[in-house]
């Protein structure tokens, strides 16, 4: 689960995603409101960190830009 509070709204058009890292590679884990929580998509087993980015409506399949946050997982 990750929750998201205070976040700034997104330009028109933008919406923040969230992200896992698994064996260096990021797979899209879902997409957040401004505000609130979402579960994070994906088999998290063996991620190794949680991103979040700003990207187009819809989301991407890779991340577009650099991420707001990177969270290291513990091993």
């Amino acid at each position: 689960m990750f929750v998201g509070t205070d976040l700034p709204r997104p330009a028109p058009g933008k919406t923040y995603q969230l992200w896992y890292e698994d064996q260096g590679t990021m797979h899209p884990a879902g997409l957040l409101e401004r505000d609130g929580a979402v579960a994070i998509e994906g088999n998290l087993g063996t991620a190794t960190a949680i991103g979040l980015t700003i990207e187009p409506d819809g989301g991407s399949p890779r991340p577009t830009s650099t991420p707001l946050m990177l969270l290291t997982l513990p091993a």
